[in-house]
Formats: structure tokens, C-alpha cells, sequence
């Protein structure tokens, strides 16, 4: 909404019972209601009152009444105010004698038949005469112009009140976080009636409870010894998680080109780590699986059996065929080394 050609944040708003017309308020005071029908739709308001209550002041609550025809406004000036929606220049009528309001939220509202008027009261300072009297719902009378009732509710303020048609019951919403339903025992229907009916439970002695909690002064951080700063730095350097001390570098004797081998880390490096193979024979390694592998076929199972071809090895020469064959490689030798136009009977004895 615009107060004075500005625009102001909005406060307050709500519809009318009939859907035809939206009122809200600002900061600045005013109070607009803008009508459904009207021919021109824009941001500017049909009826308007800039000056309804104290600029700077947050108006907490506009409500209408079940007619369509009136309009309650709750200001944050501690002052309730009743417009005639037809009439919309002047209040109707200006309630503000004992009416604080601390609160941006506080509201207000119509009974059904729209012929009372309620509204909630801040709780008093501790400084003020009347203090103690709480958090009030005040009762205003639409026809008589004229305050009603006060009921008291609590301590503490009244922020939030709403008239529930039918249920007939006023529910209250407090400053403690605690909220209070005003019923009539004849009137009233459901809601909090079905809460009183019902009987109190008896108390049992096994409801009873006995754990209680138990407080040690000494053990409070307020009764703790305090100790010397510096003695406090010691300690927590003399620990190596609170010191965040790195991991120290291997040290000590070891084998096999290794250090450190009294840590577990090492240890389990050393059990996971391969075994040296360059002193092992290969083929004693195979023959080792050769068993095995009859025994217990892994590769090749008995459907292959049959079929495999047959494993031919090198047979063993001896030691005089070895000789013999040295002995005609050096007779080859003298008879390549024979001078031309020998004569070739001269070697054939060795050869025999």
C-alpha cells in the first residue's frame, strides 16, 4: 500500500466474509481496503485512510465482521479502532483506555454474530501501577459502543485471539508459548468440552517415580581448579594426539635392506610382501605342482585326459658315447689338415 505517495511495508490483511473486498494496513499508519469490483485493478486502494492510527506504529490486526459492513482495526498505539466500510473517512468509534500492544502480531476479532468485539492486552511492566493484572481479553460491544468485559488470562500477554464459530469457544494465544480456550458449559459444542468431561485419571502408586537426578557441585566447569596456563601447554604438548605430533621416522637395526621392524607396520609389510625368487629353481617350483596337478586337475579335468598327447623327453646320453663323439671330431681334424697327395690309408687304422 502507499502512504502519503510512498510505499510502506504491509502489516496487516485480511478478506472480507464474501470474498468482494481485501483491507490491509502499513507502517506508516493507514488502514485500505481495495474492492473486487472496482474498474481500475492497480496498486492504488478504493477507500483509504492514511492517518487511522500513529505513523511509525505497526497496525498488528484488521478483521471484518460477519456483515461485510464493518471493520476493526488493532494498532500498535494501543488503540482499537471501528470503521463502517460504506463510510470509510472517520472511525466509528476509538477505543484506547488501557489497550497496550507490544506486539506486530496481536489481533483482533468479531464474535460470530458479529456484535462483540475482542481484543488482547500486553502484560503490564513491572514499574507500572497496575502492573499485575496480566495479559487481558477485553470485550467491546458493537451496538453500545462501549467496553463489556475483561477476563484475565494469564501472566503473561495476549498476542493472538480467535472466536471459533462453531465451536463457540474463544482460544488464546500467550507470550509463554501456552494457549488458553474460554468455554461456555451450555453453549459451547466439542473442542475443549471433550477434554473436561472426561474423568481424571486415578494416580497409582506405580506412576510414582523415583529417579532423581543427581548434581555434583565439583563436577560443574564454575568449581573446577584452575590450573597454570603454562602447566596446561605442557601437558597437552607431552600429548601427541592434542599436539597433533607427526608420525616419527623409522628407526633401529633391521634385515633385508629394511629398518624399523619392531612396529606392526612393517611386520605386516613384511608378511604381505613377496618372497625373494632369484635363489629358487624353476623347474624343481613345477615339478613341486606336478602331483598335485594329477591329483587334483585344475586346468584341465577329465574330459581331456584321454587326449592329451604323450610328453616325449630327451633321453640321457653316456659318458662313452660322449667320448666317442670327441674322438672322430679330432680324426676329422687330421684328415681336413692333411697336406695334398698324402696318402689317405695312413688314417684309416684310427678310424677303424
Amino acid at each position: 500500500p502507499r502512504g502519503g505517495g510512498k510505499r510502506v511495508p504491509v502489516t496487516a490483511c485480511c478478506f472480507s466474509p464474501n470474498g468482494d473486498m481485501i483491507a490491509g494496513a502499513g507502517r506508516m499508519g493507514s488502514v485500505q481496503i481495495w474492492e473486487r469490483k472496482q474498474q481500475r485493478v492497480g496498486p492504488r486502494a478504493k477507500k483509504k485512510v492514511y492517518t487511522a492510527h500513529e505513523p511509525q506504529t505497526e497496525t498488528s490486526c484488521v478483521a471484518f465482521a460477519s456483515d461485510n459492513r464493518a471493520l476493526a482495526s488493532r494498532g500498535g498505539d494501543g488503540t482499537l479502532k471501528l470503521w463502517d466500510v460504506r463510510k470509510f473517512k472517520k472511525p466509528v468509534v476509538e477505543w484506547k483506555q488501557d489497550l497496550p500492544n507490544d506486539y506486530p502480531t496481536s489481533d483482533v476479532a468479531f464474535s460470530p454474530k458479529g456484535d462483540l468485539i475482542i481484543c488482547g492486552t500486553t502484560s503490564k511492566a513491572p514499574d507500572d501501577k497496575k502492573a499485575g493484572r496480566g495479559g487481558e481479553l477485553v470485550f467491546f460491544s458493537r451496538k453500545t459502543r462501549k467496553e463489556v468485559q475483561r477476563v484475565r488470562i494469564c501472566s503473561a500477554s495476549v498476542v493472538r485471539v480467535i472466536w471459533n464459530a462453531k465451536l463457540n469457544q474463544i482460544f488464546c494465544g500467550c507470550s509463554d508459548g501456552a494457549t488458553r480456550v474460554l468455554y461456555d458449559p451450555e453453549l459451547s459444542r466439542n473442542g475443549a468440552l471433550l477434554c473436561v468431561k472426561k474423568k481424571a485419571k486415578r494416580k497409582s502408586a506405580m506412576d510414582f517415580s523415583t529417579f532423581l537426578h543427581i548434581k555434583n557441585p565439583n563436577a560443574l566447569p564454575l568449581f573446577a581448579e584452575t590450573q597454570n596456563p603454562k602447566r596446561i601447554r605442557q601437558k597437552k604438548r607431552a600429548d601427541p594426539v592434542a599436539s597433533k605430533k607427526p608420525m616419527e621416522p623409522l628407526k633401529g637395526e633391521g634385515t633385508g635392506g629394511r629398518v624399523g621392524l619392531h612396529n606392526l607396520t612393517t611386520h605386516l609389510m613384511q608378511c604381505m610382501a613377496k618372497k625373494n625368487l632369484r635363489n629358487e629353481d624353476p623347474r624343481e617350483a613345477l615339478l613341486a605342482w606336478d602331483e598335485k596337478a594329477k591329483a587334483d586337475p585344475l586346468f584341465f579335468g577329465n574330459a581331456y585326459k584321454e587326449t592329451q598327447p604323450e610328453q616325449i623327453y630327451e633321453e640321457d646320453k653316456d659318458e662313452d658315447e660322449d667320448e666317442e663323439s670327441e674322438q672322430i671330431k679330432e680324426l676329422k681334424k687330421k684328415i681336413s689338415s692333411t697336406p695334398m697327395g698324402a696318402d689317405p690309408e695312413a688314417h684309416r687304422k684310427d678310424w677303424r
